[in-house]
This record gives structure tokens, sequence and C-alpha cells, in this order.
């Protein structure tokens, strides 16, 4: 009985850490968590205070989005053109007492990058 126990708490253990350790969150939620926990540390909020909702950067966003996260990247001095990323990601991040904007996170060449425009920084 003690045995059985034993392996099965070993068991449940080990599946739940395969389970944390294996399963990769999608790119938009990567983008997600990003710009939430920068903005956290930007605006001084507790960690999970900053909700926030990624869309990717492509040809079937609005016209006035893709702007939007090209304005971004050109305010931030980086390169504005979104096709020479490999990802590009609009992200709206907001906290429960009002804090809003939108962030874009890119990714090129396996590194992301979190860009803030100045007007939400302090």
């Amino acid at each position: 009985m003690k045995k059985t126990l034993i392996l099965t708490v070993i068991l449940l253990v080990s599946s739940i850490y395969s389970i944390g350790c294996f399963s990769n969150p999608s790119p938009e939620k990567s983008a997600e968590l990003r710009a939430s926990a920068e903005m956290e540390e930007l605006w001084g909020t507790s960690v999970g205070a900053v909700n926030s909702d990624a869309k990717l950067v492509n040809d079937q966003m609005s016209e006035s989005h893709r702007m939007m996260a090209i304005m971004i990247l050109s305010g931030a001095g980086m390169d504005n053109n979104v096709e020479n990323y490999d990802r590009v990601y609009l992200v709206d991040v907001a906290t429960e007492d009002g804090n809003t904007g939108k962030v874009v996170v890119v990714e090129k060449d396996g590194k992301r990058t979190t860009v803030i425009p100045q007007a939400l920084k302090p």
C-alpha cells in the first residue's frame, strides 16, 4: 500500500512537472506575457496586474492597426518595415485601474524585443 502511494505521488509530480516544462505557449501568448511583464515593471504594478492581448501584424490586420505598429517602431528608431522581422505583434496592455496602451513585440532571428512608445513611459 505504501509503495503504491509513493509511486502514485511520484507519477503525479513528474506528470505535472513535464506538462509545465514541455508545453510551449503560442507565439501570441508569449508576446502577451512578455509585454505584460515589461509593462508591470514599467508601471510599478504587481505581477499579474497587466492584461494583454496580442495580434499578429499581417495583411489580414486592419490598415489602422498596421500603421500603429509601424508608428511605434518608427518612434523607437527601429526599422518600420514589418516584413523585415520574423513576427510582429501589436499588443493591447491594460490595468484594472485604467492604464492602457499599445506596445509592439518584434521577433527576429529567435530574439524578441518589446517596443514601448514614449507616451507610455512614466
